[in-house]
């Protein structure tokens, strides 16, 4: 959450429908990961808003796909996120029609919500038919509809046409389109979304904004601290890590540097085949962390890598939010141009090519040089203070939703 003190100008509502799930509905309801990046914006989202004095009530119909049970039975939950409310609709059936039910409550929900609170705003966290659907209705309440779109959707170039996985994708493109030709106003996390978007007007930028960390100097240990925290896909940079780890063992300079990783490494006997006989002595696997879990691993780290590859499905739709993440958090940030991210460097070291020898010769020169590298990682921190500050953003996002 976000913490800037601020003072609060306004006591309105805002609705924000959301498909998150707090770590107790996780474990209650079977459901194997949560989903963090629609939490992590939620919440950051929610928090802005309760700096100008919003009381936002999230809904969620807290069912998944990918839940282990084969039947689904669990009661509606109310639980707090800072002075706001996550409401998590009732659960019933297999997984597919539980799936369908929560559908149909999650609209019966809002539907009801709208009538009775008449909040200042409904906020979708990105888009679906079912928001289109709400946000007609809100819009024919008087209510302003604002979409926080987080992914783009767009087709894969290299598969068929008609293939399965971009006949699934021109469906979501449709859902995108009709859900951002409703909305009243629009949340992009980053510039380059609003140009992908073409979008002149009633838009904001509100990227990720992080909990305030208190500055401290890196570069301590005795090895470099180095964090990967995925997704372990080559789209996401993973082959690139591989590569850059093997020429760093090939070069005997693996030892100067403890990789860390977070999250669901796939197999790591295939990080282990990248370090050689320096698997143990060189590579840290987390596992999944709890927030409060993760920022104090971020304390730790000093180089934070964020390796999606331009060249992927997401290249030129996202910005990496672990980017903004790491740079709030003081670490120096090493990253390709995906996204804004071309437009940082006097913040952070962009990789002019990805490849694996680039990148560990970039990796060695931060080893052999930690006092420079510590007093740009500083600069960076601070330029990310100034320009991602939270009470600026929390004025913008509030604009967004009182401008008529």
């Amino acid at each position: 959450m976000v913490n800037d003190a601020v003072v609060r100008r306004t006591s309105g509502k805002v609705l924000f429908l959301s498909e998150v799930f707090s770590t107790d509905t996780q474990r209650r309801r079977g459901i194997p990961t949560p989903n963090v990046a629609a939490w992590n914006r939620t919440s950051m989202i929610a928090g802005l808003l309760e700096m100008r004095g919003y009381r936002v009530s999230v809904l969620s119909s807290g069912v998944t796909f990918r839940s282990r049970t084969g039947f689904a039975l669990h009661g509606e939950s109310t639980e707090a996120i800072g002075t706001s409310s996550l409401r998590t609709l009732h659960a019933v059936g297999p997984r597919y029609v539980s799936r369908a039910i929560g559908v149909v409550l999650l609209a019966g929900a809002a539907f009801v919500h709208l009538l009775r609170e008449r909040p200042d705003a409904t906020i979708a966290y990105n888009y679906s038919f079912l928001y289109v659907l709400i946000g007609v209705w809100s819009l024919i309440l008087g209510i302003r509809f604002v979409v926080d779109i987080e992914d783009i959707t767009e087709l894969v170039p290299d598969r068929s046409p008609v293939g399965l996985e971009n006949l699934k994708r021109r469906t979501q493109i449709l859902a995108m389109h009709w859900t951002l030709k409703i909305a009243s106003a629009v949340i992009v996390p980053a510039r380059s979304f609003a140009a992908r978007l073409g979008l002149t007007d009633r838009f904001a930028v509100i990227d990720y904004s992080m909990t305030k960390v208190a500055e401290r100097p890196r570069f301590t240990d005795e090895r470099v601290n180095v964090l990967f925290c995925g997704p372990y896909a080559q789209a996401h940079g993973y082959t690139l890590l591989l590569g850059t780890l093997e020429r760093l063992r090939d070069r005997g300079a693996l030892d100067r540097f403890r990789i860390h990783s977070t999250g669901n490494v796939p197999d790591p006997t295939v990080l282990a085949r990248a370090t050689g006989d320096r698997f143990d002595a060189c590579v840290v696997l987390h596992g999944f962390l709890s927030a409060i879990e993760y920022r104090s691993l971020l304390s730790e780290i000093d180089v934070g890598l964020s390796l999606q590859l331009s060249s992927g499905p997401f290249g030129r739709t996202n910005t990496p939010s672990k980017s903004f993440e790491f740079l709030a958090a003081g670490l120096l940030l090493v990253c390709t141009e995906v996204g804004d991210q071309g437009g940082w460097r006097d913040r952070a070291l962009v990789l002019d090519t990805e490849a694996p020898d680039t990148l560990a010769t970039l990796l060695e020169s931060i080893a052999e040089d930690r006092p420079g590298h510590e007093a740009f990682r500083s600069v960076g921190h601070r330029a990310a203070a100034r320009e991602w500050h939270a009470p600026d953003k929390a004025t913008q996002l509030e604009t967004l939703l009182v401008t008529t």
